[in-house]
């Protein structure tokens, strides 16, 4: 497989029952399968711990613009936020589900929480403040249609004096 952010080939390393493809010696980069991103993403797992200080060129030519699965290869891979907190974007394959995560990126990911507790505790109060915005928007669609509706009848009035 080769690397989406700067072409190098990517390597494999196996971890615990894994094997994440990893550009070591390139841009630091690593790919993960749908199911290996939930075991690595929080500080308190030590499966990605070794996965944070991947040897990298700091001189090599990384692409910021639209990059290709490395599993799927012709599938543009689409940026999507890491949490909702919406800190830090990450490439997402809308294919395979598969990852990729530009050099440090899973360091700034595992200390957004400090435990899965907290990641739900945002997560919660992201979706209610959510739903508080999309029920003041319906409130203020409703305002605005009663406001047309009552112009509308006073017009209807005006126009047919029965």
């Amino acid at each position: 497989m080769k690397c989406p952010a700067c072409n190098k080939q990517l390597q494999t390393k196996k971890l615990e029952g894994m094997e994440v493809e990893i550009c070591k010696g390139g841009c630091g980069g690593l790919w993960l399968d749908r199911t290996e991103y939930k075991k690595v993403d929080n500080q308190t797992e030590s499966i990605g711990q070794e996965l944070l200080n991947i040897e990298r060129d700091e001189n090599i030519t990384i692409n910021h613009g639209k990059r290709l699965c490395p599993k799927c290869n012709n599938i543009v891979l689409m940026r999507r936020f890491s949490s909702v907190k919406r800190e830090i974007e990450i490439d997402k394959c809308p294919y395979c589900g598969g990852y990729w995560l530009d050099g440090g990126e899973l360091g700034r990911i595992r200390h957004l929480f400090d435990n899965e507790k907290d990641k739900g505790s945002a997560t919660t109060k992201y979706l209610n403040n959510f739903q508080a915005k999309a029920l003041a928007k319906n409130d203020d669609k409703q305002n605005q249609m009663n406001a047309d509706s009552n112009t509308i009848s006073r017009l209807f009035r005006l126009l047919s004096p029965y």
